[in-house]
């Protein structure tokens, strides 16, 4: 009994400890709209992975798989929609600093 509680206990610190690097490897994909106002959804797209992120005052951020992804953010009039692609690596935060969005006058 003592044995299969050690192994048990065994167990537990190895799954912690497998998260817990899993949680410090991950990459991100960070970012602020201009006008915030304007951005209705920021979506990430990558190969059939896609994730959707209701922009925060402009700002997003999204918890990724490493590799090429397409940014495609939804913007509203007069405004218009935004896509361009990026690269993230693993564990790293893919910083796109201020994307500023464009009237179709600009």
């Amino acid at each position: 009994m003592k044995k299969t509680v050690a192994t048990l206990i065994a167990v537990i610190i190895a799954v912690a400890g497998l998260h817990a690097f899993r949680i410090y490897q991950d990459s991100k994909l960070e970012g602020t709209i201009q006008p915030s106002e304007k951005a209705n959804q920021v979506w990430a797209v990558h190969g059939m992975d896609s994730l959707r992120f209701m922009p925060n005052d402009g700002s997003f951020s999204f918890t990724v798989n490493p590799g090429d992804w397409k940014i495609i953010i939804n913007a509203e009039p007069p405004y218009e929609d935004l896509i361009f692609d990026t690269i993230v690596r693993q564990g790293q935060i893919t910083q796109l600093g201020v994307v500023q969005l464009k009237t179709a006058m600009n």
